[in-house]
């Protein structure tokens, strides 16, 4: 969700920053916060440390919140074109 949609405050140059830092945050918790790896014994398996969750979290990411994303979102032929689908006007009827 960070790097879709960025605070107005946040730099370009900082959106891949704050993205790892809101997923490490929610992954292992904060103050007074619990993450998600301490409430699920499977991730606490599957991925001790958030390193190792990290590596595919961007591909699960989009796998999973890809499809609400671009049914929420109308796609431009620019974006439409980045992730490989064709948008509405284009389609043959």
């Amino acid at each position: 969700m960070a790097t879709h949609f960025p605070s107005p405050k946040t730099k370009p140059e900082e959106v891949a920053t704050k993205a790892v830092s809101a997923a490490r945050q929610a992954f292992g918790g904060g103050f007074c916060q619990e993450g998600e790896r301490a409430t699920s014994p499977s991730l606490q398996r599957a991925f001790p440390e958030f390193e190792d969750l990290w590596a595919e979290l961007p591909v699960w990411a989009e796998r999973v919140y890809g499809p609400m994303l671009q049914a929420l979102m109308p796609l431009t032929s620019e974006a439409a074109s980045s992730v490989g689908a064709v948008p509405n006007d284009e389609v043959d009827a």
